[in-house]
């Protein structure tokens, strides 16, 4: 159990440092979301499924 809170850990860190929630807030979020997650991914050189990842961690309204 040990071995997934560090996963878990290092995985809410990678999130947070790719793609840091000050910059993420500052970002106008335009719609539909799947193009906005493809902006961020695109304006932090990260996969889509980061960046959708990301989004939906820091806007749980958001998840599909």
């Amino acid at each position: 159990m040990f071995k997934e809170l560090q996963e878990m850990q290092a995985k809410r860190f990678a999130y947070k440092f790719c793609i840091p929630t000050f910059m993420l807030r500052k970002i106008k979020a335009i719609q539909p979301y799947n193009h906005f997650t493809n902006e961020l991914a695109s304006l932090f050189n990260v996969t889509y499924v980061f960046a959708t990842e990301r989004f939906v961690t820091l806007n749980p309204c958001y998840k599909s």
